[in-house]
């Protein structure tokens, strides 16, 4: 199954100017995924590093400080050709690796990710390789139920460094793309399949239940992310999002784009940082001319991070990609189209409760959306009485 995603434009450099908060000097395209396992994230840019070694866990439930020094015997992994390749991206491939049982006792698989870069490119395979130990770092101190789990990290013989992680079925993307594909009437007569039409799958792919149990478990995720390791996600969208096919099962991945925060989560650590979030999903603040004004308004905060969540739930909302639409009126109506709410068509009653979460996250202004916090208590209790009025339902 080949997945419907738009094809926006690969990385582009821009003018000195567009490196300040909010500003970002290259743009992360959506990759397409090897079928039929989902979709990948892009590879992320590079990102700050301290210097630590990477480490990998004797017991990773139990111990989650780094050791001196790299132990390259603790993780055995085999070549890339006995792994079976789910995805890749620029920069990486991504790996299942299943574990052989201890005595009686089996052992649950593995995702990998591991570079791919040719040693040719330095620049490049720093990286992805600054990636990847950013990642590892920030993992290896976490441990929440719907944050993906760390298992290890370290460099292999060949060379490249590899990062292990908790398995889960696939990405939220590749759940939405393989429920579309679903409700494809095949022709007899052609043997192909017709998309059906954005009104008609409106509410089709998940019900009102499920879409409210996923927002709350993403809420859980990025309301730790922000409140314990004050940190921005930074590429909040579905393809980040690992479930399993029963959706019992809800994890948030890929944090090496994340982007520290102040203290009260009101703005960016550093005075200058480049978000690289991908196209479809990029909150207002992140993009030249958007018109938020001065005094702070367009500053990326921890409501960055709400904005891309809103369109994960208007993903579940409509089967589609944010802003895909306008891709087939041309470049310049899609680019304009980045940062605003995407329209919904018509939805039965039971999905006011997302349809009302969708717009109160999406809000222009980064001061009006609620917190991750907020949505999480608003998703638990099934009220929004709590949360911040849209002024254009006023």
């Amino acid at each position: 199954m080949q997945a419907l995603t738009p094809p926006t434009p690969s990385r582009i450099e821009s003018s000195p100017e567009q490196k300040r908060v909010g500003g970002a000097r290259t743009s992360r395209s959506l990759l397409l995924p090897l079928p039929p396992n989902g979709a990948l994230p892009p590879t992320p840019a590079a990102t700050a590093w301290d210097g630590q070694n990477l480490f990998t866990p004797a017991e990773p439930m139990d111990s989650h400080s780094p050791p001196a020094a790299l132990r390259r015997e603790s993780m055995v992994v085999p070549p890339s050709e006995r792994l079976v390749r789910v995805a890749k991206g620029s920069g990486v491939n991504i790996f299942r690796m299943d574990r052989s049982p201890v005595g009686e006792r089996t052992r649950s698989p593995w995702v990998l990710k591991k570079t791919n870069v040719s040693p040719g490119l330095v620049r490049e395979r720093r990286r992805v390789e600054r990636t990847l130990e950013h990642e590892a770092c920030l993992l290896s101190q976490m441990h929440h139920p719907h944050i993906i789990g760390f298992r290890a990290a370290q460099r292999l013989n060949d060379g490249h460094l590899c990062l292990a992680l908790e398995h889960c079925d696939l990405s939220l993307y590749a759940l939405v793309q393989e429920r579309l594909f679903s409700l494809q009437p095949r022709s007899d007569s052609f043997g192909g399949c017709v998309s059906p039409a954005r009104e008609t799958r409106a509410g089709a792919l998940f019900s009102a239940a499920e879409i409210l149990g996923v927002s709350r478990c993403i809420a859980s995720g990025l309301a730790y992310l922000h409140s314990e390791h004050r940190l921005m996600h930074g590429d909040v969208k579905s393809a980040n999002v690992l479930v399993s096919r029963d959706l019992s099962t809800v994890k948030v991945c890929d944090l090496g784009v994340s982007i520290p925060l102040a203290h009260d989560l009101s703005a960016a650590l550093e005075h200058i940082v480049e978000y690289e979030g991908t196209e479809p999903w990029r909150p207002p603040e992140t993009l030249q001319d958007a018109g938020l004004g001065a005094s702070g308004e367009a500053t990326l905060c921890d409501r960055t991070d709400v904005f891309a969540f809103g369109l994960v739930i208007w993903e579940m909302l409509t089967g589609d990609v944010p802003h895909a639409a306008a891709l087939s009126r041309g470049e310049e109506e899609y680019r304009a189209a980045l940062g605003t709410r995407p329209e919904l068509p018509p939805l039965p009653p039971q999905y006011d409760f997302a349809v009302q979460l969708f717009r109160c996250c999406t809000q222009h202004l980064p001061c009006r959306r609620p917190s991750a916090n907020e949505v999480l208590d608003c998703c638990t209790c099934g009220s929004l009485a709590s949360l911040p009025k849209d002024p254009e339902e006023g």
